[in-house]
């Protein structure tokens, strides 16, 4: 599959690893749902499939930009420029890629529509305190 940009987040080291920017070769096997890390044996000159060794999640990119040219992956929290909401980015084969309005989860947005006029202002898993400060701030107002 050519061309698919991933991340892959590690749950207990809580670290982003984005493989095409920082070098770290990966395979990503789709049908079996794994991530193995590539490592070089310099004994046998040989290149090997090696385990993560903790619990990860793969976040995959949506192929869109924001408005400043970051591009937009499954998981980020997007803020739409125009009107002030700020959406989770989610994954349904069925509806593809798609924005999940927060704090309240109310509305979805195909990304299609979002990408243009939005800001990538942080993801899930490196910024869950943002994520429960939306909630916060929509139940202090109720």
């Amino acid at each position: 599959m050519n061309g698919m940009k991933f991340r892959v987040w590690l749950s207990e080291s809580e670290v982003m690893i984005y493989p095409e920017d920082r070098g770290t070769p990966f395979v990503l096997s789709i049908e079996e749902g794994w991530v193995r890390r590539i490592d070089f044996d310099p004994k046998t000159q040989r290149y090997n499939l090696c385990s993560i060794n903790e619990p990860y999640t793969i976040l995959f990119s949506t192929m869109y930009q924001d408005r400043n040219g970051k591009e937009i992956f499954e998981g980020d929290i997007i803020k739409d420029t125009i009107y002030g909401d700020y959406y989770l980015i989610q994954f349904d084969p069925t509806k593809g890629f798609y924005g999940v309005q927060l704090p309240d989860f109310s509305e979805e947005r195909s990304i299609n529509y979002l990408a243009p006029r939005v800001i990538v202002v942080g993801n899930i898993k490196e910024h869950f305190e943002m994520f429960q400060t939306l909630k916060q701030k929509e139940i202090k107002n109720e």
